[in-house]
């Protein structure tokens, strides 16, 4: 699989000013494979999200503070949204099934 490194990332993660080049993250998430090309710094949550369209992960805070994001790397709890992407090359990422509707 190649992958098309001339596009630009949008927003580019990480904090203003000090993001880094980007590079190719691999990691299972669900049980589907992706290679995210990203920022390293750039939080989890939004890679796997936005880059990746794998809308499983829940938003909360985006801060690490309500654990609505907290899905299983590796076999431990962390939370997405303050995990950098970078940190997760070649991880098992299992997020929490979706929660059910009251109203069927």
């Amino acid at each position: 699989m190649t992958i098309d490194t001339s596009t630009s990332v949008p927003d580019g993660g990480g904090f203003p000013g000090f993001g880094e080049p980007p590079v190719v993250t691999v990691l299972t998430v669900d049980d589907v494979e992706y290679s995210i090309f990203a920022d390293p710094t750039m939080a989890a949550l939004k890679a796997i999200r936005e880059i990746a369209e794998h809308v499983r992960p829940r938003r909360g805070c985006q801060e690490g503070i309500c654990g609505k994001c907290e899905s299983k790397v590796n076999g431990r709890e962390t939370r997405l949204c303050i995990t950098p992407i970078g940190t997760l090359n070649g991880a098992v990422v299992v997020t929490p099934a979706p929660r059910k509707s009251i109203w069927g």
